[in-house]
């Protein structure tokens, strides 16, 4: 305005340069201020991304064993992945933008109400108008973008799981079906989208005729006020330069209210993901040692939800001793091995090891201590030796051929040019990776187990995928390496079941009997039926062999 006036109405070039050169400086000290800004933004991006990556991680490798048979992959990698940048992102729009813009809004009304009271109250009025249509559909895109953001998480999971059950899906023959499902969740994504897009269009429009109306209050009234003499051209140029900032900054912020609102959405995803509960140690528990490996059972009950799992079970199995739980599917088997090493903690009752109540145990010491090998072993993504020591220093490998050899492994890792080097993965089939098979995998595992000489052994199904000669092979192989190592194993098979020092037989959550072979077919009903399936499922199989 000052530099309209001093040639319009004063006719001074010197004055003129002087509000140019003044005028140009402020122009350069703002871009630079903005171009460090930017500078600074982008260097701790790459550090705090970082940082809530790894606390969002580290959170999910302390969740409880509820939540984790509860979420979906996919949705919880897109948290820790896409909604931990957003967060990020969100601090950058509200620090850098939204108070930017508005810092420059506040000094622009208050330069509008220096020039002209009139012209100030134009854009104060306004201003609340603006701010409310902002509020208004900026909430509405939230809740529409968190609606989004969750069926993104989901169908990631679907397609997660998917792929790990492609060859189901193949040999089902259930393409189309599969197919109709990708695109039914593809197409409510895509219309949420488009709702939102359209309520976008709607805030603009709105925005746009908020912005309109002040522009042409501004012209009437300064046309008013320079016919009356009491505003200058340049007052004018500067007042319409300032309303124009006004209406672009709100425009800004409304432009941007998508992202925001997107951002805000993924913001709270990941503070919903950090609020789920974590695994604890209980007050006053220590980095006790297991000497001997004496487990007792007290009365424990345990639920899933409000559904009963285990009934008061006590039990107790000595130092050394080996033994066999037998039951039907879904009596408990697997959950009672997950108590032991505190995956769940019972409702009622009691577990001690060595006297001592488990939760007095920190978790680090007492799983470090025990070592347990699922029916659903997982490989990692890396070497066959980091897959047994997790570690990649070939000090231990000869410790690691021994196990290898006696679990009838070493002669398939042999044949591979990088032995222990050799790369393997879960069975994803990644370029440069090998692939094992379900009875390789689970002897992989088996070595891992062995490899940190627990006090305490779980075996759940451990040899379930091996043919029943090698089956016997290894159970005898484990009994040899750790001779004192205090096992229980749940198995279907009676080749290994036979083999303990005591079964115990487990109906409707309780153990119903517990003994030696000889003793369960006498008082037994439950061991008597498994026991005959199995050996006429033995006598069908050397049947089939000689024919």
């Amino acid at each position: 305005g000052r530099i309209v006036d001093q040639i319009f109405y004063l006719r001074s070039l010197k004055g003129f340069l002087l509000c140019f050169f003044w005028y140009a400086g402020i122009y350069l000290f703002n871009q630079t201020m903005h171009g460090c800004l930017n500078y600074l933004w982008a260097k701790l991006k790459v550090t705090y991304v970082v940082d809530i990556r790894r606390e969002c991680f580290d959170h999910l490798l302390r969740l409880k064993s509820e939540r984790l048979s509860d979420m979906k992959s996919g949705d919880v990698f897109r948290r820790i992945q896409d909604d931990a940048e957003a967060f990020l992102a969100l601090i950058h729009w509200c620090l850098f933008y939204v108070l930017g813009n508005l810092l420059q809004l506040f000094i622009s009304v208050i330069y509008l109400l220096h020039i002209d009271r009139y012209l100030g109250l134009v854009a104060v009025i306004l201003s609340p108008l603006m701010a409310f249509s902002l509020k208004k559909f900026g909430s509405l895109l939230k809740r529409k973008q968190t609606e989004i953001q969750r069926e993104k998480g989901f169908l990631e999971a679907w397609i997660f799981e998917l792929i790990d059950g492609m060859r189901e899906w193949k040999l089902l023959n259930s393409g189309e079906w599969v197919k109709r499902q990708y695109l039914k969740k593809t197409r409510s994504i895509l219309s949420g989208e488009k709702t939102n897009a359209y309520m976008e269009i709607a805030a603009d429009g709105v925005n746009g005729g908020i912005t309109l109306a002040g522009q042409l209050m501004i012209y009437l009234i300064s046309a008013l006020r320079i016919a009356g003499g009491g505003m200058t051209v340049g007052q004018f140029v500067a007042s319409a330069s300032y309303y124009t900032s006004c209406a672009r900054y709100f425009n800004a912020i409304g432009q941007k209210k998508s992202a925001v609102s997107a951002n805000l959405a993924s913001t709270e995803r990941v503070f919903d993901f950090m609020s789920w509960e974590e695994e604890t140690d209980r007050p006053g528990a220590k980095e006790r040692p297991i000497t001997k490996g004496e487990i007792v059972f007290d009365r424990v009950s345990f639920c899933y939800g409000n559904t009963p799992v285990l009934r008061e079970v006590s039990f107790s199995a000595a130092s050394g001793e080996k033994t066999a739980i037998v039951g039907r599917s879904g009596e408990g088997k697997s959950t009672l091995l997950s108590l032991i090493c505190r995956l769940y903690d019972p409702f009622e009752g009691r577990i001690r090891i060595d006297g001592q109540d488990i939760e007095t145990f920190t978790l680090r010491s007492l799983r470090k201590q025990i070592g347990v090998v699922q029916q659903s072993s997982s490989l990692f993504a890396g070497s066959i030796r980091k897959n047994i020591t997790f570690s990649d220093d070939p000090g231990q490998d000869g410790r690691v051929w021994e196990l290898l050899k006696g679990l009838k492994m070493d002669d398939v890792i042999r044949q591979y040019s990088d032995g222990l080097d050799t790369l393997v993965d879960d069975g994803e089939n990644a370029e440069g990776y090998v692939s094992l098979s379900g009875g390789q995998k689970q002897r992989i595992a088996i070595a891992r187990a062995l490899y940190k000489r627990p006090a305490v052994l779980l075996l759940d199904e451990a040899t379930s995928s091996l043919d029943e000669k090698t089956e016997k092979d290894v159970y005898q192989y484990i009994l040899e390496t750790l001779p004192d190592v205090t096992l229980l194993s749940v198995s279907h098979r009676f080749s290994t079941v036979l083999k303990a020092d005591r079964i115990l037989v487990m109906e409707d959550g309780r153990i119903s009997a517990q003994g030696t072979n000889e003793e369960l077919l006498r008082k037994s009903a439950v061991y008597s039926g498994l026991y005959e399936e199995y050996r006429r499922a033995s006598s069908e199989k050397r049947g089939e062999g000689t024919r």
